[in-house]
């Protein structure tokens, strides 16, 4: 909705920016930013300066504004200000979306290949995942597929949940993950509760594997030892808290991290494939080398 810049803006966006404030400086006052949001002095900079930019307005703009793009934009800036990469706001729209894609089906697709190998790609982990990639594998091996690759690049959702209990699907292990919210500070995450199911895989990613999809392969190379294809993950597996707010919008901040039973964490770090290979535009060549590399399994 646009309307006229009006006197009572100035009330509007510190309204705003004091209810981000206190919800943000609620959330990470725990964390590196605790000293820099909660400093009254600080705050008190940010409210003049938006007051200063308001009163520009009033007096030199005359045309109509988006009411809705400028208090979004206040309340993304202000996490951005974080300078935490993980850390978000979400419109009311894309929390709704957010929210869907928790339990979103049909997340996997398979077709057989070359030399009987199933080729299956996971393009997000939802709470469905678990069962269709189970169901898919069982249906590839009944057509004469006798091992696996798993394609996650573009795989960038924050599900970590759902890609343990995917990932449980083939590891056995008590505890799949802890978090960290310090040093020496862990708490388990995620269990695991099943048998595991003895496949020959090897996983596909690339920079755009994010979050779950990089979860699920570090599981699979820590503990089966599977080998990686592709190019560097892009290192985002921090443990995140998200706020709903009251408008339906959200925030996402990062207080802490994932660590597989060795300790080990690649968060802000990625995943470095064993096959590092850069993907051409004529050929799909990690695709290549993941057939090469299963093949001598």
């Amino acid at each position: 909705m646009s309307k006229k810049i009006s006197i009572g803006m100035t009330i509007a966006i510190s309204a705003i920016t004091a209810t981000v404030t206190f919800s943000v400086g609620y959330m990470s006052s725990q964390n590196k930013m605790s000293h820099i949001i909660d400093s009254i002095s600080d705050r008190q900079v940010m409210y003049d300066k938006l007051n200063e930019i308001d009163t520009a307005i009033r007096k030199n703009y005359n045309s109509d504004v988006d009411i809705e793009a400028l208090n979004e934009g206040i309340c993304k800036g202000y996490v951005d200000g974080l300078n935490e990469s993980q850390a978000k706001y979400l419109s009311p729209n894309e929390y709704t979306m957010y929210n869907a894609m928790l339990n979103v089906s049909n997340t996997v697709k398979s077709e057989i290949i070359q030399d009987n190998i199933g080729y299956i790609t996971i393009s997000s982990f939802s709470s469905q995942t678990r069962t269709e990639l189970n169901n898919i594998i069982n249906n590839l091996k009944q057509n004469g597929a006798e091992k696996f690759i798993i394609n996650l690049r573009d795989c960038s959702c924050n599900n970590i949940e759902y890609a343990c209990d995917t990932a449980d699907l083939f590891v056995s292990c008590d505890v799949m993950l802890y978090k960290c919210y310090g040093k020496e500070q862990y708490q388990e995450a995620f269990l695991g509760n099943s048998d595991a199911i003895n496949e020959k895989i090897v996983l596909l990613v690339n920079g755009n594997t994010s979050g779950s999809g990089e979860i699920f392969s570090l599981l699979l190379k820590e503990n089966l030892k599977t080998s990686i294809i592709g190019s560097q993950t892009s290192g985002n597996t921090a443990i995140c808290t998200i706020t709903p707010l009251s408008d339906g919008s959200a925030v996402i901040i990062p207080n802490g991290e994932y660590v597989t039973e060795n300790h080990t964490s690649i968060n802000n770090i990625g995943i470095v494939p064993e096959y590092e290979v850069h993907q051409s535009y004529s050929i799909d060549s990690q695709l290549q080398k993941a057939i090469e590399v299963i093949n001598n399994i």
